[in-house]
């Protein structure tokens, strides 16, 4: 063949490459190469636009496949941020143009981020749906790598609906696939949701070690939103044990960064410790500054299950110096979005903070709402925290003794800073 065939070869590569499967044209695939490594070290304005400009290429250049990629790309971009409403319009429209081309990868990666997008603003039946399609799809494929995103996904809803046996069973299995393929991000992601879990458990000790391997395998790959993850992650398990001067290291770290990303969800989840740290103090001034801070970021990104969980804190802490109708208001706008979320563990939370609010206008109701919830307890620290509310309201010893013995029990298991100062409060309120 003659120096026009070459050139025709040459023309050939350049046009077109196959990556995961799909025909993509060259040029495309070495700029979306770009963006998400610009992506992967937070440099989400510079891969934004990178993303942008495929987009607007792909549509002149009549290649529907490459459009709905660069949507997909885009949405999730917009959801790192907490800007989910434009998320969940992007992706959409990427997956239709996936049904229509019959792409069932495109399908299944689609579908994941959908899940993505609804889950974090607390609609989980919907995020269900899309991670469950997403396992289908992969099931379909032979892709165990994506069906183990969607099983991962799952695990998320199945946790923050309480069910953490559940989740954590997922995630083992989960881990084992990202062990065995070698698959260093998926083991990064599914260490800090086992952290997570672990957590919950109050297994401090366990939960410490996942979050720092999140954090080692994040630093290793550079990818600065799974290292945010971590830090603030692992603010959360020194708050929760008391010790508070390393707990602001991490969130100082976890501020740094959530701000050079723009992470918005992970600024609201820090200002959120912050606020925490102050409140253990004493510090009552700073503590308020911090929640509110939390709030208005949480309602900027519309992250509902935090956000339910941020004005939860704000409440307590008005209801602690005495201002009532503001920790009412707090406290209901709380218990709303529990509802909305169908969260029964926020809603309890938020029914035992307002009958420590009515308490103060009339003790025998809010001694009554007490007892109703006491049978709803479910498990030995909220039954301890009923009790525990149910004396300070009445004043019954018999309600302090067992709530004394609940946290004796508890504390003896997983030993806190947290029920260290109740066993001692409740210890000097001996009649």
């Amino acid at each position: 063949m003659g120096k026009g065939g070459d050139r025709q070869r040459r023309r050939a590569c350049w046009q077109e490459s196959v990556r995961d499967g799909r025909r993509e044209h060259y040029p495309y695939q070495v700029i979306t190469s770009k963006a998400e490594v610009l992506d992967t070290v937070g440099k989400w304005a510079q891969a934004e636009e990178l993303y942008r400009s495929q987009l607007q290429w792909a549509r002149n250049a009549g290649l529907p496949g490459c459009e709905a990629a660069s949507l997909n790309a885009l949405g999730w971009m917009h959801h790192q941020r907490g800007e989910d409403d434009k998320a969940r319009e992007l992706i959409s429209r990427a997956l239709s143009i996936y049904t229509d081309l019959n792409d069932v990868g495109g399908l299944a990666q689609a579908h994941s981020q959908l899940g993505g997008a609804h889950f974090q603003i607390g609609e989980y039946p919907e995020a269900l749906g899309h991670y469950r399609r997403a396992q289908e799809l992969s099931k379909q494929l032979g892709d165990l790598q994506s069906e183990a995103k969607a099983m991962n996904n799952i695990g998320n809803i199945l946790g923050e609906q309480g069910d953490d046996p559940g989740a954590l069973a997922l995630y083992q299995r989960v881990l084992e696939v990202s062990l065995k393929s070698g698959n260093v991000f998926m083991e990064a992601v599914v260490s800090g949701n086992i952290g997570a879990s672990q957590l919950s458990a109050r297994e401090y000790g366990r939960a410490l070690e996942m979050f720092s391997r999140q954090l080692e395998l994040g630093g290793r790959l550079g990818h600065k939103l799974l290292m945010s993850a971590a830090y603030g992650s692992l603010a959360g398990v020194h708050l929760k044990m008391g010790e508070l001067d390393r707990a602001l290291e991490y969130i100082s770290q976890r501020i740094r960064m959530a701000e050079e990303t723009g992470d918005i969800k992970g600024q609201a989840m820090a200002w959120d410790y912050l606020g925490n740290v102050h409140y253990t103090k004493g510090e009552h001034g700073p503590a308020e500054s911090a929640f509110l801070k939390a709030v208005q970021l949480g309602r900027r990104a519309n992250i509902k299950f935090f956000l339910c969980s941020f004005l939860q804190n704000l409440a307590c802490l008005y209801l602690d110096t005495d201002r009532p109708s503001q920790a009412a208001e707090a406290n209901g706008q709380a218990l709303e979005l529990a509802g909305e979320m169908g969260l029964p563990e926020a809603a309890f939370v938020s029914r035992r903070i307002a009958a420590k609010i009515l308490a103060l206008s009339d003790p025998q109701a809010a001694a009554n709402a007490l007892k109703d919830l006491l049978p709803q307890a479910g498990d030995k620290e909220r039954e301890a925290e009923v009790l525990a509310s149910l004396f300070e309201v009445t004043g019954d010893d018999d309600s302090r003794l067992a709530a004394l013995k609940l946290y004796r029990e508890l504390n003896g298991k997983t030993p806190t800073a947290e029920y260290g100062q109740t066993i001692l409060r409740l210890e000097r309120a001996k009649k």
